[in-house]
């Protein structure tokens, strides 16, 4: 498996503090963590549990930034580092626009999904749950949050991860049904318009 340590994850189990257990390891080392697994973990029988992590390094790899030059300009398909300034500032600001309207659809989700409650299958719940738990650990790492920080509220964050996943997995299937009643769907022109706004982003 491969782990990125400034993200404090192995597999669908977070570790806490990571990132200090593995610095100055290198290829060839062993070592040992203790754990508690969460409660989004796959297996319902694990969940909760205390455990023993056992890794062996096989390899060590490091990112480096590149510089911020013409060519790297160039590699990202930009004429120079002020066309490449240019389009990321252009993107911040689609980003911002594309925030407030997931806002508005995360806010009509919720109605629906209060005024039409019904069952799910569980496993489905809970791969959304890790999904949503992983994605919420990594957005409070980039906005420089520690480990050990997210550690003492990773119960909180769990219980959260569960509702949202309850949430966006109702209303799909609710927004689904909306869609074959009222005989919406997408286009070919919409759908070719979606996939260049995609590669746009990339």
């Amino acid at each position: 498996v491969e782990i990125l340590p400034e993200r404090g994850w192995i597999g669908p189990c977070p570790v806490e503090g990571l990132a200090a257990k593995l610095e100055g390891k290198g290829a060839g080392a062993s070592l040992s963590l203790e754990v508690e697994l969460p409660q989004t973990h796959p297996e319902p029988d694990l969940r909760g549990c205390k455990g023993t992590i056992s890794l062996s390094i096989d390899e060590v790899k490091r990112a480096r930034l590149p510089e911020l030059d013409e060519a790297f300009a160039k590699s990202q398909r930009c004429e120079s580092v002020e066309d490449l300034r240019g389009k990321v500032a252009q993107m911040l600001r689609t980003s911002r626009e594309r925030d407030a309207d997931l806002a508005m659809r995360r806010r009509v989700r919720e109605t629906l999904v209060k005024d039409n409650a019904f069952d799910l299958p569980e496993d489905l719940v809970r791969q959304q749950a890790i999904q949503n738990l992983r994605r919420t650990y990594l957005q409070l790492r980039m906005r420089g949050v520690g480990p050990d920080e997210i550690q003492k509220h990773l119960e909180d964050l769990q219980k959260d991860s569960l509702a949202s996943a309850v949430v966006s997995l109702r209303s799909f299937f609710i927004l689904d049904e909306i869609a074959k009643a009222e005989k919406i769907f997408a286009t070919e022109e919409e759908v070719e318009r979606r996939i260049r706004a995609l590669a746009d982003r990339e």
